[in-house]
């Protein structure tokens, strides 16, 4: 009699974009309908992980220089992961890259978002929210929406609704 122990899964590094400004860098995690999620802030580095599409997904960044975890924060919204790191020397410029590894350690998950990158000398220091906005004042259209004027969705169907 042998005991067939199945070997653990493998857990799957989802792609990832990463851009920055002069204060923050912005990691996109592209996870579909993901559950589970933990996000950790360390000193020099960030680790995901969660559960999507019945598969596992993680990764530890090392990254390039320190953040600040307590202003670092993340966004799970339905399609994408989304982490705002606070960097901890903003005066010393832009990073060379994400990681302090090289380029080739993550080339086959990690690009570059040229979406929302804006180059050193451009960056103005706004837009700290890196376009993700406020997603908590959206109007889903509740009791408060302005559609309370509008005709009831019975009257627009040619039968009346009956």
């Amino acid at each position: 009699f042998v005991l067939f122990v199945p070997p653990p899964m493998a857990v799957i590094i989802p792609p990832c974009k990463w851009a920055q400004r002069k204060e923050r860098v912005y990691i996109t995690v592209t996870v579909t309908d993901a559950s589970n999620v933990k996000v950790i802030f360390e000193g020099k580095k960030v680790q995901f992980s969660g559960r999507a599409e019945d598969k596992d997904f993680g990764h530890t960044f090392n990254l390039f220089a320190d953040i600040v975890p307590e202003e670092s924060q993340y966004k799970l919204l339905g399609r994408e992961l989304q982490v705002n790191l606070k960097k901890a020397t903003p005066d010393k410029g832009y990073w060379d890259r994400l990681t302090e590894e090289s380029n080739k350690a993550s080339k086959t998950f990690l690009t570059c978002d040229w979406d929302r990158w804006v180059d050193e000398d451009e960056d103005d220091g706004e837009d700290q929210d890196f376009g993700y906005g406020d997603l908590g004042d959206m109007d889903y259209g509740g009791p408060d929406s302005d559609d309370e004027d509008d005709p009831p969705v019975d009257d627009m169907l040619p039968d009346g609704g009956k």
